[in-house]
């Protein structure tokens, strides 16, 4: 019989998250040189906590960011409401050219929405369309739920007819719209 492996006697070691944000910033200033990974996961962190103020401030004293960084950031202003800030972020973004991806429109989505935006949203749609996005079921779903709180439920009609692939994200998100849709 063979013994069993000496590893296998010992508790595995569980890196163990800090239960409070004070104590994750305090390990985040203990980092000599936080790389980006590090700065995006503090800034999801406080924008998973509505912590807006800090999570604004570390982004802006960010030494550099990538899409996730301005995603997370975006979102978190939409969800907290200030989403004239979210697209500004947005249109900040866009003139960096650091490029984005189906997530930024989500967020940009959800600010649009929240602002009653329609023409933000058609803009958004048109954008989505240039870079080829509008294949993204997420994507597409998310654009009939838009139209459709924006009171546009005809376009929101026609994007939904118009979707190559209509899964159950695609179906449920119509079948929850289709009552504001009768009214």
């Amino acid at each position: 019989m063979c013994p069993a492996h000496p590893s296998s006697r010992q508790s595995p070691t569980r890196l163990s998250l800090p239960p409070r944000p004070d104590d994750a910033r305090r390990l985040f200033r203990r980092m000599a040189t936080p790389n980006l990974f590090s700065f995006n996961t503090m800034l999801a962190g406080y924008a998973r906590l509505g912590m807006l103020h800090q999570a604004r401030r570390l982004f802006d004293r960010m030494p550099h960011r990538d899409v996730v960084s301005w995603n997370t950031m975006i979102l978190a202003l939409a969800r907290a409401g200030s989403c004239g800030d979210a697209v500004g972020l947005y249109s900040q973004l866009r003139r960096f050219s650091l490029g984005f991806n189906a997530h930024t429109f989500s967020g940009l989505l959800v600010a649009c929405v929240r602002l009653g935006e329609a023409h933000l949203v058609r803009q958004v749609h048109a954008q989505v369309l240039l870079v080829g996005f509008l294949t993204n079921i997420i994507i597409s779903s998310s654009l009939v739920n838009s139209y459709t709180k924006c009171g546009f439920v005809d376009d929101a009609r026609k994007l939904f007819d118009e979707m190559p692939t209509r899964d159950v994200l695609a179906w449920t998100t119509w079948f929850t719209v289709l009552p504001a849709a009768a009214t």
